[in-house]
């Protein structure tokens, strides 16, 4: 079956949110580098290498999906999407969220808070995708996981990615 191309820009955006989702739900389940992993490729890949991961995953097979996720991000001469960072002040939405929700920054939300502050992209759509769809404690939650397992995601590389970036505008 040939790979259809991403062209349209709110398709590629659902699909990025849907791998970030699917990642989101690696990691609360325990498989740490494989979800790390598709959330880091949510961000970084571009359109036809984001195809062929979630290929994988819609065809059930997470091994698979993960190992191109990886292979991928860190592909020697493959181009990648810059990963973005924090904003000086921020991820507004994740802020945005936590006022909405009224969360206490110094109690059950410090982890969302923080993610707020240190998280990429990736991390950031994983979260948002996991609000939305299964509410605060979910999002909590996944909060929790991503700051606990930040060792492991820099010590794989599954933080960043390595090769090729693409060039800034």
């Amino acid at each position: 079956m040939p790979i259809s191309m991403i062209v349209d820009r709110e398709v590629e955006k659902a699909t990025r949110q849907n791998l970030a989702y699917a990642g989101a739900g690696l990691l609360l389940r325990g498989m740490e580098k494989e979800g790390l992993a598709l959330i880091l490729a949510s961000q970084a890949l571009y359109s036809t290498q984001l195809d062929q991961v979630m290929e994988a995953l819609e065809r059930g097979d997470i091994e698979e999906a993960a190992w191109l996720a990886m292979g991928y991000t860190h592909h020697p001469v493959l181009e990648k999407r810059e990963v973005f960072r924090a904003p000086q002040g921020g991820w507004r939405p994740i802020l945005a969220v936590m006022e909405r929700e009224g969360v206490d920054s110094r109690g059950k939300g410090a982890s969302l808070l923080t993610m707020a502050y240190t998280a990429h992209l990736g991390e950031v759509s994983a979260i948002l995708a996991v609000y939305e769809r299964k509410g605060l404690e979910a999002a909590l939650q996944l909060a929790d996981r991503l700051l606990e397992t930040r060792t492991l995601a820099f010590k794989y590389g599954l933080h960043e990615v390595s090769g090729p970036r693409a060039r800034k505008g």
